[in-house]
């Protein structure tokens, strides 16, 4: 029996096993070693599954099929290390590959969209997860900083997110569930806290703004639930903030005052030999020697060989060979992959910030009957993913690692799923938003039409 027949077994099996990946996908992210590719493995295994059934009429949304090809687009430049290299190099298509998966994971969630309730908890799960790390690792192990299981910056860049994230979830709720909520976003921000991750730190404010934004304009969607809680509330959280910053001030005070020494040592005396100088060497090289070939680039091969010869030729401090990438993702891809890798990453931050953008902007469900709650906040969650990857980027080439490949793209395609969706999963093909929902079983009684939407 395939993943999409039977009343009992049909979609409902295929809808749980979706589910189970878009909660394990966030929950596991900081918890435990590689936990993010537990639930991009198992939302993967259930797209295959779904083309190796019988086909579906349903057909992914506009934004996630330009999504998908953003993300294609995105793997072949990465795949050019493959055959322009010198030698072929399979390992070179290991970025490749994790870009074609959203392909292949999209067929799962095109035809069980994620439920909101799914992501919400997990992501409590995994900002709690991050923090409870975070503090094991300082408080137990003496850790200078918060590492995780990943590399302190993407430990910290992530662990914000997942933060911002819960509080955006936590603004809907009410009782126990919303104190909960505010808890896992400020486990969220003590990790990001502690990893010391400085790139991260600069993105908080912007993340908040992107927080305290209305949700929408258009009242009807406003419920009890989704609105702003009482003074009591904000003055609790504030003040629980508050405290959780000032014991780490000794820690931020000396982050803070660390990097704005090292950039009056790169101005005046060109020192490389710390974190902020060599990033900042690191930017000028990429800069220049992208600058000769500005169309396709110099390939990793050609980046690093090119490297060398600077060094060798004293145009360039040597500490820069300790690195293989140019802490920026946009200078990196210039130096490496040309225009043509700059144009790609336009691509694949641009198609979901407009997705979201326009969920956010012209959502209207009469009285909350499309699910408005979940469907916004997943876009506003979206929208701060790409926003906090473009900041993270400045400082950090984002999709060198594991962590930052798998959680922008399967989490994009996760918040897309959820808030492009106008209802929730049920058994036979996803009919589009204000169409009318086929079962494979027909009911007794005829089909009911959908209520009007737009997004």
């Amino acid at each position: 029996m395939t993943l999409h027949q039977g009343k009992g077994m049909g979609m409902p099996t295929h809808s749980r096993w979706v589910n189970a990946a878009a909660f394990l996908l966030p929950a596991l992210s900081l918890g435990v070693p590689s936990g993010y590719s537990w639930g991009v493995l198992l939302l993967c295994v259930t797209g295959l599954a779904t083309l190796l059934s019988t086909p579906c009429t349903a057909c992914p949304k506009r934004y996630m099929a330009w999504f998908a090809w953003s993300a294609l687009l995105m793997g072949a430049v990465y795949a050019s290390d493959a055959w322009l290299a010198s030698s072929w190099r399979w390992n070179a298509l290991d970025k490749p590959v994790k870009f074609g998966l959203v392909v292949l994971a999209m067929a799962a969630v095109v035809r069980s969209p994620v439920r909101g309730m799914v992501l919400k908890w997990g992501i409590w799960t995994g900002a709690t997860g991050a923090g409870l790390t975070a503090f094991w690792q300082l408080q137990f192990l003496y850790m200078e900083r918060a590492w995780g299981y990943t590399n302190a910056i993407q430990f910290g860049d992530i662990a914000l997110l997942l933060g911002a994230w819960s509080w955006a979830w936590a603004r809907h709720e009410t009782g126990r569930s919303r104190w909960f909520g505010w808890l896992a976003g400020l486990a969220g921000l003590y990790a990001c806290v502690a990893s010391a991750s400085r790139g991260a730190w600069v993105m908080l404010p912007i993340l908040g703004l992107l927080l305290a934004w209305p949700q929408s304009k258009h009242p009807d969607t406003d419920t009890p639930a989704a609105s702003q809680p009482p003074h009591t509330r904000w003055a609790a959280a504030a003040l629980t903030i508050g405290l959780t910053l000032s014991l780490l001030w000794p820690m931020i005070h000396g982050r803070v005052t660390e990097a704005w020494r090292e950039v009056q040592q790169f101005q005046t005396s060109h020192e490389t030999l710390t974190s902020v100088g060599q990033r900042l060497a690191h930017w000028q090289l990429a800069y220049r020697i992208g600058q000769d070939k500005p169309w396709l680039g110099w390939g990793e091969e050609g980046y690093i060989q090119e490297k060398q010869r600077q060094v060798d030729a004293g145009q360039a401090p040597h500490m820069l060979l300790m690195f293989d990438h140019a802490h920026n993702d946009w200078l990196e891809l210039w130096a490496k992959k040309g225009l043509l890798g700059v144009a790609a990453l336009l691509l694949l931050l641009g198609v979901p910030l407009s997705s979201y953008w326009h969920t956010l902007r012209h959502t209207r469900c009469p009285q909350g009957q499309c699910h408005d709650l979940a469907r916004l906040t997943s876009a506003r969650c979206g929208l701060m993913l790409v926003v906090g990857f473009f900041g993270f980027g400045q400082t950090q080439v984002m999709f060198a690692h594991n962590s930052g490949t798998l959680m922008y793209l399967f989490m994009n395609l996760l918040f897309m799923s959820a808030s492009l969706s106008a209802r929730p999963a049920s058994p036979g093909c996803v009919a589009p938003c204000g169409g009318i929902h086929t079962p494979l079983h027909p009911p007794s009684s005829p089909p009911t039409p959908l209520p009007p939407c737009t997004s």
